[in-house]
């Protein structure tokens, strides 16, 4: 559904007019927690435009923030090891110092 509303979108030349929400998770540039940031974190290049399945990446995106802000939670279960993290910077939050971390590959 959502390419199909992204084709008639992109038809009208009005694709700017439109954002996307996965798992409550965002794709906006200023929002700290969104797949545009997690994406950047892995060197994807904006000036190109994005096919139409880049929804279906930020989605899968989205299902990994969601996974890491809700670990051990739900039916799934999903836990990260100690210090791992899908962003490349993990930040303690009492002291602000960037940490040491694994990438969650």
């Amino acid at each position: 559904m959502l390419i199909k509303i992204h084709r008639i979108v992109r038809k009208e030349g009005k694709e700017n007019l439109i954002e996307f929400d996965y798992f409550e998770y965002s794709a906006r540039w200023n929002d700290p927690k969104s797949t545009y940031n997690l994406r950047k974190e892995y060197g994807i290049d904006k000036l190109k435009e994005q096919p139409l399945y880049s929804h279906l990446v930020d989605a899968q995106l989205a299902f990994l923030i969601a996974s890491e802000d809700h670990q051990n939670e739900g039916s799934m279960g999903i836990k990260f090891d100690k210090n791992q993290t899908i962003w490349r910077n993990e930040v303690d939050k009492e002291t602000g110092e960037v940490l040491p971390s694994q990438l969650f590959t």
